[in-house]
Formats: structure tokens, C-alpha cells, sequence
């Protein structure tokens, strides 16, 4: 027995042993493969298959400080001189294929008046088959790529920006942060780290593989005053969605202007492809940031023949009514929004919480008297939907505005007093705030409208209000009367403005 039992802690001790052996042998591994980056080389896919040079392009050769030949396409704006001056962006693509592979993602750009320049990392496409293929060798060539376009004749060197897709993103972003002549970047699918995007998709082992380094978080957190927008589908199947909130969540906490924009229906591959909003979120950036001769209204005409009608709007809205129901804040307001853009840029949407049922679906011109016909013809087009009451126009209410936090600003109705008048068919009111103080001689436009908008509801305030003066409350009249009685005054006045 006693032999027996020896025999068994004999056993036992030997598998112990060698169970102890192979860990040590797997973390030696994970740690060689780690430092050796051999896993990192295995995530690059590119092809160097034959491809033609689309008419129009320019085939562009790119010598990196290492010695590396890089191929690329130079695409002109369109509607511009050859050989003329004009912003332009250098395209940094995704892992896959080459350039006549990723040409797509970009080529929409020189409709908007850009010049583009996209081109292939080493031993992608025509370029130099010179690896192995690591991210600091990558970055190497988008800088490379950077400087050749920056030391173009017909481009504008104070205007150029960068624009990275999925495994691009990094790179993009790493050399416009290290790169202060890049004046905006956007990311389209881009992951936010290595170790991140290897761990979605091996959980656990795919971050011990990969070490941190040229992770988006850590270049956007550099970028300072130049702005930043990123763009993501929420059916991406590559890169996890996630990756835009890191992003931005990066951005928010070092004080970078980022913008977000979240395609509920966008996968990975044909979010910028075969999606106008995002195409048009994407030129309109690059006009504001980059200054370009054409304006954001001409953008829009480049997407008219496919624009959204109100009936589309509601088609979409009615398809996932019982689905919204059950979301709040942005999780909510952030699909309804770019989709509304697709029929109305200018419009603003409002829901009432989910507590109470039908919620409230507010539609909103901002105040802006343009915008009322296109609020109009929405409502009317809107069809019956269980549990959603659609208003037109954001309406009164009876707390005035009272209590409501905008910016530094706390509305305090009862300091607040007014004098109302005949302004031809309109209202004239002088108000008289605690938020404009004697000192102060700038109008505080902000908490004056939401104010007007709880009293007397928005359509009024656009349609009615003519004449608007805020003054400090210490300079009210005698003559001047409690805020709690503008209702009714304007009522009263508006009603008869024309006797």
C-alpha cells in the first residue's frame, strides 16, 4: 500500500513538473514572439497583384529615408486648373490589398475640390517589396508620403490634412500629431490600440501578443488645437465600434475639437464607400478645417440627387419605432440625428423620457425662421406610430424656463422682468436678466431664447418676437413687469399688433 502511495505522489509530481515546464516554454514563446513582433507581421495582408492606372491619375514614386521606393496615386481635384494651387489630403488606407483597392474610400474627395494622394506601404502593390512589415516601418512611409505631397507645386501647404481608414487610422494619426503641417485628421473605422484590437479578437492572448506603441489614444491625445474627426459604423465587424468612444474619450480628456459621427448601418468596408452621410460629414470637416474655395452648401449639391424626403425619414423611424422606445440620451438621440441630417441639416430633434408613454417626439427648426417650412413638412408626412406623439416646434411650458442650467447660467424667472411693445407685426421686448450684469456688455444670447421657448413655445418665439434687448435686471423700469406675466402679455399684444 504503502509503495502504491508513493507511486501515485511519484506520478503526480512528474505531471506537475511538466505542466510547469510547458507554461515555461509557452510565456518563453509569447515573450519572443512578442518582442520579435512576429505576430505583429502576421497582421498586415497586402497584395502586390497587377492593377492599371485609373486616366486622370498620377502615378507618384515616394523614396522613404531608409532607402524604400513607394508607389501612389496622385488624384487632382476636379474642377481645378492642372497645375493649380488647392488644399488636399493624403489618404493613408486600410490593411488589405493596395491602392487600386482602397481608391474608392477617397476619390469622392476631388469632387469637393481636394486634391488626394494615396499610395502603398512597402511590399503592398508596386512599391518596394523591402520588409519585414512592422507599424514604426509604416509610419516611416506615411511620413515619407506626407512630405512628398507637401512638396507639391499644386498644393497648398497650409492646407492639408490627413485622413486614415481602419489600420491607416494609426499611422495617420501618429505622424499629424508628430507633424504640426497637417492642419485636421480624420480616422474612418480606426482602432484606438493594438493590444485593444488584438484582444477583441482573441480575447486575453491577442494582448499578450502585441506590445503598446503608435496606438490611436496616445497620437490623438497629441494633436492639440488641430481638429480631429472620427467616424465608425456601428455594425463593424472588424473593429469594434468601441474604438470611436476610446478615441474621443482621449480627445475630451487633452482638450483636442473632436467631432464623432456614428453610422447606425455602417459595417467596415462600406461605411465610407456606399454612405453619403458619412461622405458628406467628411468633406464638410475638411471645408470648415482646411478653408477650401468651395463652400459647405456645394457639398451638399454633390449628394442632392440622393437626399432623404420626409416620408424616407419616417420609413426608417417607423422600422425601429418598438427599438427606440427603449433608449435614452445619445444611445437615442445619436441615430435619429444623422438620419434626420439625410432630410434636414439644420433641424433638431427631442424626446421625452421613456417613462411615460406615447414619448414625445419634438421636432425643432433651432430657432432658426428657414428652418420652419422644413419642420412643417416633416410633421405633416409623419404617420401614425404606437406610442410616439409627434410636435412640431418646441412648445411651451408652464415652469418658463425656471431652474434650467445654460453654460455658467442658472434661469431664475422671478429675476427676470420685461416691457413688451409693438415691433410692426411682431413683439418687441426689452428684457431685463440677472445674467447680464452691469459690467457685461456682452448679450448672453443662450439662457434669453431658451427662456422665450418655455414661455411661449419656439414657433411663436420665431414667428412672433421681432425686436429682442436684454439689459441688466438693476436697470429695469418702473414700468417693467414680472416675467411670470409674459405669456399672457404676448398673447394679448400679439394677438392684436395689427388694430
Amino acid at each position: 500500500m504503502g509503495e502504491q502511495v508513493v507511486e501515485q505522489v511519484g506520478i503526480i509530481g512528474r505531471a506537475v513538473r511538466t505542466l510547469r515546464w510547458c507554461l515555461i516554454v509557452l510565456l518563453v514563446g509569447l515573450f519572443i514572439v512578442r518582442v520579435g513582433g512576429c505576430a505583429e507581421g502576421l497582421a498586415y495582408w497586402p497584395s502586390r497583384g497587377e492593377f492599371v492606372t485609373p486616366a486622370g491619375y498620377e502615378d507618384v514614386w515616394i523614396d522613404t529615408p531608409d532607402g524604400v521606393s513607394l508607389h501612389g496615386w496622385f488624384m487632382p481635384a476636379r474642377g481645378v486648373e492642372p497645375g493649380a494651387v488647392a488644399p488636399a489630403i493624403l489618404h493613408v488606407h486600410g490593411n488589405a490589398g493596395n491602392v487600386s483597392s482602397h481608391e474608392s474610400f477617397s476619390r469622392f474627395l476631388t469632387d469637393a475640390g481636394f486634391h488626394v494622394l494615396i499610395f502603398d506601404y512597402r511590399c503592398y502593390g508596386r512599391s518596394d517589396d523591402h520588409g519585414p512589415l512592422n507599424r514604426d516601418r509604416l509610419v516611416i512611409d506615411t511620413q515619407a508620403a506626407l512630405d512628398t505631397l507637401l512638396a507639391r507645386s499644386d498644393v497648398d501647404p497650409d492646407r492639408v490634412g490627413m485622413y486614415g481608414v481602419s489600420l491607416g487610422g494609426a499611422f495617420a494619426l501618429r505622424v499629424a500629431a508628430d507633424d504640426p503641417r497637417v492642419r485636421a485628421v480624420a480616422t474612418a473605422s480606426a482602432f484606438s490600440s493594438w493590444r485593444g484590437v488584438a484582444s477583441d479578437a482573441a480575447p486575453v492572448l491577442g494582448g499578450l501578443l502585441f506590445q503598446s506603441g503608435v496606438d490611436g489614444v496616445d497620437s490623438v491625445a497629441e494633436l492639440g488645437s488641430r481638429p480631429l474627426l472620427v467616424m465608425h459604423g456601428l455594425k463593424d465587424g472588424v473593429v469594434d465600434s468601441r474604438h470611436a468612444n476610446l478615441l474621443m474619450e482621449s480627445a475630451a480628456k487633452h482638450g483636442v475639437d473632436a467631432e464623432l459621427t456614428i453610422i447606425p448601418e455602417g459595417d467596415h468596408n462600406s461605411l465610407i464607400q456606399h454612405n453619403h452621410q458619412a461622405q458628406h460629414d467628411l468633406i464638410a470637416f475638411y471645408h470648415t478645417h482646411l478653408n477650401s474655395k468651395k463652400t459647405i452648401m456645394e457639398t451638399g449639391q454633390l449628394f442632392k440627387s440622393k437626399s432623404h424626403t420626409a416620408e424616407s425619414f419616417w420609413k426608417w423611424f417607423s422600422k425601429r419605432s418598438k427599438k427606440l422606445l427603449t433608449l435614452e440620451g445619445e444611445e437615442l438621440l445619436d441615430p435619429i440625428s444623422l438620419e434626420l441630417t439625410k432630410y434636414h441639416d439644420g433641424l433638431v430633434v427631442l424626446v421625452s423620457h421613456g417613462s411615460l408613454l406615447p414619448r414625445e417626439f419634438i421636432i425643432s427648426a433651432d430657432g432658426i425662421p428657414e428652418n420652419v417650412d422644413a419642420v412643417e413638412k416633416l410633421a405633416d408626412a409623419a404617420p401614425k406610430i404606437p406610442n410616439w406623439k409627434i410636435i412640431r416646434f418646441r412648445p411651451r411650458f408652464s415652469d418658463a424656463g425656471n431652474g434650467i442650467q445654460y453654460g455658467d447660467v442658472k434661469i431664475d424667472t422671478d429675476a427676470v422682468q420685461f416691457v413688451a411693445f409693438n415691433d410692426g407685426s411682431k413683439i418687441g421686448v426689452e428684457i431685463y436678466a440677472h445674467w447680464r450684469k452691469p459690467e457685461d456688455g456682452t448679450d448672453t444670447d443662450g439662457p434669453t431664447f431658451i427662456m422665450l421657448d418655455h414661455t411661449i413655445g419656439e414657433y411663436d418665439v420665431i414667428c412672433g418676437i421681432g425686436f429682442i434687448e436684454l439689459h441688466p435686471l438693476e436697470d429695469a423700469p418702473e414700468n417693467a413687469r414680472p416675467w411670470s406675466e409674459f405669456a399672457e402679455t404676448f398673447d394679448d399684444v400679439y394677438h392684436n399688433v395689427d388694430d
